[in-house]
């Protein structure tokens, strides 16, 4: 990566993101190449009548990936009793639609956070490969690489990315684009004592999103 940070330099540096935008419902930055990374339960969401917990450690991933590899970016800023990633209509989806409908993006890394309590370390969700079966070499890719390295990667469990998803959704409206739900366990993204694990996931992802946007040849 060339952009370096400790841990409390990336807590700031969110704490920062939110509180600068807190009054949009989300944000996209532009970048270069054709990925779009997304954070959509970066604050506070609303499922039937629920809150649930804000999940950092995605908007932390998202966030450096996007500063390292000048990638989109696209994050959730406020709640407005609404979950963007389960709601069928959203303002956070509609913005997506309006990039790929421009071109400007066809590959979407929808970034979420696992609980603690989860045995996996990482959980890919392809809707049992519909949401990737327009590039499923890049998917192995991805995949091989996290397993190579030392994370405990599971497919689809506990979470598979499917229809009512940003990643299934968006996948069954475009065929074309290629989307993939990634879940990061807490224990990873959100403590103190595993920073450097976090940083060499994010190091692993900056190095597939910069592959994408240079249209390397991904073996």
């Amino acid at each position: 990566m060339e952009t370096e940070y400790n841990y409390n330099e990336l807590e700031n540096l969110v704490k920062s993101f939110l509180e600068q935008n807190k009054t949009l419902d989300h944000i996209y930055v532009e970048g270069q190449g054709e990925v779009l990374v997304s954070s959509p339960h970066s604050v506070f969401q609303t499922r039937k009548g629920k809150y649930k917990a804000p999940e950092i450690g995605a908007l932390k991933t998202a966030l450096l990936i996007h500063k390292s590899t000048n990638c989109h970016f696209i994050s959730k800023t406020k709640n407005n009793n609404d979950d963007p990633n389960f709601d069928k209509e959203s303002n956070y989806k509609n913005t997506i639609k309006k990039l790929i409908n421009d071109n400007k993006i066809r590959y979407i890394l929808d970034f979420h956070s696992l609980s603690k309590k989860r045995k996996c370390e990482v959980n890919l969700g392809t809707n049992f490969k519909k949401n990737i079966k327009s590039n499923k070499p890049l998917y192995r890719a991805l995949k091989k690489e996290l397993k190579k390295q030392g994370f405990k990667t599971r497919i689809d469990f506990p979470f598979n990315g499917g229809k009512r998803t940003i990643s299934g959704s968006l996948k069954t409206e475009f065929p074309h684009i290629w989307t993939i739900q990634v879940e990061i366990n807490s224990n990873i993204s959100g403590v103190e004592h595993s920073f450097v694990k976090h940083l060499k996931l994010i190091k692993i992802l900056c190095n597939f999103v910069s592959k994408i946007n240079t249209y390397q040849k991904i073996n």
